[in-house]
């Protein structure tokens, strides 16, 4: 089978905090992803209410994107169009490093999340916040780090 809810049932999903208090968002985590060992699925929404124009960060030089979306939270399912998608990038962050962001205008909530799926070595970093305009960049920024990687983010 290749269709993606046979997928889904392949791999984990691993929230990266069970209390609601310690982060902005509900961040969960799939590996591997589509029955691929090297592939990993970043999901992100909300904890409650909506997320306006939200947006992910990544390291400008960063190749291992395969796809982002928004779909189903808590299914690793993307749709494949996103309303009112935007990028950007790169882009140098005040005192910060050189990033990528894109994310979209849809309103995330806990049933609609943001997907980021890459495949390979890890971006040293994934960030994720909202935006005050349209097509604007993020501000106040949630981020993670992946493996052995303890760089730091924005």
């Amino acid at each position: 089978m290749n269709d993606l809810d046979s997928q889904h049932n392949n791999h984990h999903n691993h929230k990266i905090n069970s209390t609601k208090t310690n982060t902005l968002y509900n961040w969960r985590i799939y590996h591997p992803y589509e029955d691929v060992e090297k592939r990993v699925c970043v999901e992100v929404n909300a904890w409650r209410g909506l997320l306006y124009r939200w947006r992910f960060i990544i390291p400008h030089d960063y190749k291992g994107i395969v796809k982002w979306g928004v779909g189903k939270s808590g299914t690793g399912i993307i749709k494949d169009s996103i309303k009112s998608k935007i990028q950007n990038g790169p882009v140098k962050m005040i005192n910060g490093p050189t990033v990528l962001w894109f994310g979209g205008n849809e309103s995330l909530s806990t049933e609609l999340s943001a997907y980021l799926v890459f495949e390979g070595e890890p971006p040293h970093y994934i960030s994720f916040g909202q935006a005050r305009d349209v097509d604007g960049p993020p501000y106040e920024l949630e981020g993670i780090t992946l493996g052995n990687n303890t760089h730091n983010h924005p």
